[in-house]
């Protein structure tokens, strides 16, 4: 009888130590625009496409590496045709693969990297932008994360006005450790190019074990023991 009340007792504490390590919630946060304008963002990297058009064949993985191990890209005061920034984000800032400022860009392959440390269960992407001329067309799409590709063909968006593009669930694509968002900037013709953008990403990652839940397997664990002998 004592031994079934000691066991009930350290399945309890293991179920409530358990209950106590919920997953836990984390907010990601990749803009455009990482330092002063007139010099280059610290976390975004390019690799730089034709002065006019799309890249004319679809990116590898080389292609990828190349542009997460690129030059930075510039930040630029923004071209007065383009809108001013982001809704509620002062932060970010148009950024381009020249230092003219509203002058001639190229097409792009923009990429930041940001660290996951924990295993995600799950995780949301919600991106705001305004593109000059648009994000993917051709034989690319617009985003990739880790090299997959999210958006469909092309999710155009334009420089005036700030597009929106979400996705319920990137978990899948998502590792511990490094992971790249790659941002691919189509200019369509003569003229200026640039990029501003907002990511932000929601995960819920699997919670390490508490000290009280370890206790507890550690306890459930010498009790089935002692009631084996």
């Amino acid at each position: 009888m004592r031994l079934l009340k000691i066991s009930t007792i350290i399945l309890a504490l293991t179920a409530i130590a358990f209950t106590a390590t919920n997953a836990q919630a984390e907010t990601i946060i990749l803009r455009s625009g990482n330092g002063s304008v007139g010099g280059t963002d610290s976390q975004v990297n390019m690799l730089v496409g034709p002065t006019n058009g799309p890249f004319t064949s679809a990116f590898t993985n080389a292609d990828f590496n190349t542009a997460k191990n690129g030059s930075d890209a510039y930040i630029i005061n923004r071209n007065g045709a383009w809108g001013n920034g982001l809704a509620g984000d002062s932060a970010s800032k148009w950024i381009a693969t020249n230092s003219g400022g509203a002058g001639e860009g190229s097409t792009a392959l923009y990429a930041i990297s940001f660290v996951l440390s924990s295993l995600v269960t799950s995780a949301t992407f919600d991106l705001r932008f305004m593109a000059d001329d648009l994000l993917g067309t051709g034989v690319n799409q617009g985003v990739y994360i880790n090299g997959t590709a999210i958006s469909g063909n092309s999710i155009g968006g334009g420089y005036t006005t700030e597009s929106t593009f979400t996705r319920s669930n990137i978990a899948s694509l998502l590792v511990v450790g490094t992971n790249t968002l790659y941002l691919n900037v189509n200019d369509t013709g003569a003229g200026p190019s640039g990029l501003i953008f907002r990511a932000t990403i929601v995960t819920t990652n699997v919670a390490e074990p508490s000290m009280l839940a370890l206790l507890s397997i550690g306890l459930f664990g010498l009790g089935r023991r002692f009631r084996n002998n």
